[in-house]
């Protein structure tokens, strides 16, 4: 198995890239939701330089956790009509985010888009617009290594 690790420096080009991809296509996000836990750092750097808010949510399948609930807290900020950008650390198997544009598609969330720093083109969720950089599990298997997951090593 290949092994990528993403340093800092790289997590903040990789949100300047998406950033600037989200300028050029002439949207801007209302609200960004980031994906606990992965999805948190980029998520926040982005509320932040687009000046947005930003809300959490926090979904996992990953190690066998059992299929997630949803927050329904969260629906009163995804108003119909609202520009909505979830944001995730790596779009890997696409179950996340294909639950995510299920359970809100339920609301009428018509503006919604999608972005993460890691994109898997062999992933069954094909709606990520905005992304860092692009592996493909079928063709390798590669596991990144996010700075944030063991930044107390490297102090």
């Amino acid at each position: 198995m290949k092994e990528i690790t993403l340093k800092h420096e790289d997590i903040c080009n990789q949100v300047q890239s998406i950033v600037r991809k989200i300028q050029l296509d002439n949207w801007t996000p209302d609200i960004i939701v980031g994906i606990a836990r992965g999805g948190l750092v980029a998520a926040t750097m982005i509320s932040h330089y687009l000046r947005k808010p930003l809300k959490t949510l926090n979904v996992s399948f990953r190690d066998g956790a059992e299929p997630p609930s949803i927050d329904t807290a969260i629906f009163k900020y995804l108003a119909d009509g609202l520009n909505v950008l979830i944001f995730d650390d790596i779009n890997d198997s696409g179950n996340t985010l294909l639950w995510i544009k299920e359970k809100l598609s339920i609301v009428n969330v018509t503006n919604l888009r999608f972005g993460t720093l890691v994109e898997n083109a062999g992933s069954k969720f094909k709606g990520v617009e905005y992304y860092g950089m692009e592996i493909d599990k079928r063709e390798e298997d590669v596991w990144i290594n996010f700075w944030w997951e063991n930044w107390w090593e490297n102090r």
